[in-house]
């Protein structure tokens, strides 16, 4: 493995761990252009590598809140959107692999854009919401008027967004749920992270069927999941004893951590 790499992978993994614990962030931005242009591999090489590294933390988050009855994650509504997304993602992924190179360049750096926007909508979220406990979450009602049909609605253009460019989509429907239904951020992170484990799955075994079940970077899989793992865990435990308004405020930090991350990627790399 390129020494470069190994020493890129510490931040990266922390910053991808520490996110996807909080709010579901994906490892894509962090990811793929560094193995696009550092290490010299294929879109398709990288993708998978973050994808890999995405389900793995989904995962983490997903057991986590499922043994949390206080959060209230709802497993069944997980998998309807998992399904939701994962069908299109399926479909969009079979068709585009094999054109992936020809817009390589739109993956080094764009993602840093979107996400400073992100980060800076949680931050000035946490300042708009008033301090709430975690077990104040209980998840025993639902609101009348959540638009679950808007939400279903953006798990189809997660897929079909998920199958194109291979990024996870768990944050973004963490950002739809807090929005249109009466979801807390744990309940929503931790639902998310179930849909995303379903999406992943299938989008990662088109490519593994397409790449005939060939890994280059397993090295790096693991090393960044060993330490993303730890972060995510770190993170989760932590994030018990936050109310929603820090919650929300150390989102937007991370976040925007990673956006810069990304970005300076591109600048000096």
């Amino acid at each position: 493995m390129d020494p470069l790499l190994v020493i890129l992978a510490i931040p990266i993994s922390i910053l991808a761990g520490l996110g996807a614990s909080l709010v579901g962030l994906t490892a894509w931005p962090l990811v793929v252009p560094v193995l696009l242009i550092v290490g010299n591999y294929s879109p398709q090489e990288a993708i998978l590598t973050s994808m890999i590294i995405d389900v793995v933390n989904a995962t983490i988050v997903t057991l986590f809140f499922r043994k949390r009855t206080s959060v209230g994650i709802e497993l069944g509504t997980g998998l309807r959107m998992g399904a939701s997304a994962g069908v299109p993602a399926v479909i969009a992924a079979f068709l585009v692999y094999p054109i992936l190179g020809f817009y390589a360049d739109l993956f080094k750096g764009g993602s840093g854009v979107i996400n400073m926007f992100l980060g800076s909508l949680f931050v000035i979220q946490a300042f708009r919401t008033n301090g709430v406990a975690p077990s104040e979450d209980k998840g025993a009602s639902v609101a009348k008027t959540e638009r679950w049909s808007v939400v279903y609605v953006f798990c189809v253009v997660q897929g079909i967004v998920t199958g194109i460019i291979g990024i996870g989509g768990a944050m973004n429907l963490v950002i739809v749920m807090l929005i249109f239904t009466s979801f807390q951020t744990r309940r929503a992170v931790g639902t998310a992270m179930s849909a995303t484990v379903i999406l992943l799955l299938g989008t990662i075994s088109v490519y593994l069927v397409r790449s005939a079940l060939v890994v280059p970077t397993l090295d790096i899989i693991l090393l960044v999941s060993s330490i993303a793992s730890f972060a995510c865990i770190l993170g989760l435990l932590k994030s018990d004893s936050i109310s929603e308004k820090y919650l929300r405020l150390a989102i937007g930090v991370v976040v925007l951590a990673a956006a810069v991350f990304s970005l300076l990627q591109v600048a000096l790399l």
